[in-house]
């Protein structure tokens, strides 16, 4: 899919309250829904074509792509880092616990959906 193509579901994504976002089979970001800019203080336009590791804190990029490509093949719904603390990493640079939910996607451009839920209210 070229980075100006509309995914077939993103309306439905975009009327999502949760922050939302599609990326590829090699991890590249090709959709995210507002609530996603808002979270991570980007413009959409600065994150698609983008690796999902500029999401991810810069200490565990290189472990969180060989994370990634180690999954490419599953197709379950799964909530990533069950028993662990995952964060997200903003455009100015703050870091913040995230919960994230990965559902795989059946189409020949896109590989996954995340939802990803802001968890700093509950770890105050």
């Amino acid at each position: 899919m070229m980075p100006s193509e509309k995914p077939p579901f993103q309306d439905m994504l975009e009327a999502a309250a949760h922050a939302m976002v599609a990326v590829d089979r090699v991890g590249v970001i090709r959709f995210v829904n507002h609530p996603m800019e808002l979270l991570f203080g980007y413009d959409r336009t600065e994150l698609i074509g983008q690796p999902i590791e500029l999401l991810v804190p810069v200490a565990v990029r290189q472990a969180h792509r060989e994370l990634r490509e180690g999954h490419a093949t599953g197709v379950e719904l799964r909530t990533m880092g069950s028993g662990l603390t995952l964060t997200g990493r903003q455009q100015d640079g703050t870091e913040f616990p995230v919960g994230i939910s990965l559902s795989p996607v059946f189409d020949k451009d896109l590989s996954s959906v995340a939802v990803v839920r802001d968890l700093r209210a509950s770890h105050d």
